[in-house]
């Protein structure tokens, strides 16, 4: 999951730009993991870059996958990632919400 997240910012970074990677304890039984590219702005329609084939990037051998993959990985670990546009649109903030291990939410609380 980091792998296709930080891939992804390198990809859509200005050339001089930094790729920020954070983790950190949000409560007793979560974390957070965000990565951080200044560069291109997220599309209006930012929910559609996590579906499978969607690429903004009109190279032919990419094929749309890798957030998606990153998704279904969060999902697969009970946590669920999120898009943020940087202020003024000047980049983006992917912000991956994942249970410690053996904490999971109660399923009343999943989204």
């Amino acid at each position: 999951m980091l792998d296709k997240l930080s891939n992804n910012a390198v990809e859509h970074s200005a050339s001089d730009a930094e790729t920020r990677v954070t983790l950190r304890r949000t409560d007793q039984t979560s974390f957070e993991l965000s990565v951080e590219n200044e560069g291109d702005p997220l599309p209006e329609d930012k929910e559609r870059i996590f579906e499978a084939f969607v690429s903004s990037q009109s190279r032919p051998y990419k094929l749309g996958l890798g957030l998606f993959v990153a998704q279904s990985i969060a999902r697969n670990h009970a946590g669920q990632i999120t898009a943020e546009a940087l202020s003024e649109g000047s980049g983006a903030r992917f912000v991956v919400r994942l249970p410690e291990a053996g904490k999971r939410a109660p399923a009343s609380q999943k989204k």
